[in-house]
């Protein structure tokens, strides 16, 4: 199983979302090809009604410690309950392109 497929299934087993999205964003950044170290999530569930983003976040990272434990190298995750979530699928901020990574300081050539 890959480690898209892994954080899918866990948060699935965790939450029973109404919607999930695990998406794979390694190829827009440093990494080497097929690292799958970069990952953006949507994830909807009844379980964050009335919760704070804080919480919401905390329940997330604590379904994935394994994964967060120095395999992912980047995870971002929105979070909403279902009222939140209608309307806002057309309206999501996008990931920030890469800065380079790696701790390399990279200067654009003249």
């Amino acid at each position: 199983m890959d480690m898209q497929q892994q954080i899918e299934q866990k948060l699935m087993n965790a939450f029973d979302p109404v919607h999930l999205e695990v998406i794979d964003e390694s190829h827009e950044h440093n990494v080497p090809e097929g690292a799958q170290s970069h990952f953006r999530t949507i994830i909807v569930t009844d379980q964050f009604t009335g919760k704070s983003r804080i919480e919401r976040h905390k329940k997330v990272y604590r379904a994935l410690l394994a994964e967060l434990d120095g395999l992912i190298k980047a995870f971002s995750v929105l979070t909403f309950d279902p009222d939140e979530w209608v309307g806002r699928e057309r309206s999501l901020p996008s990931s920030p392109p890469c800065m380079g990574g790696g701790g390399e300081v990279f200067q654009k050539s003249t």
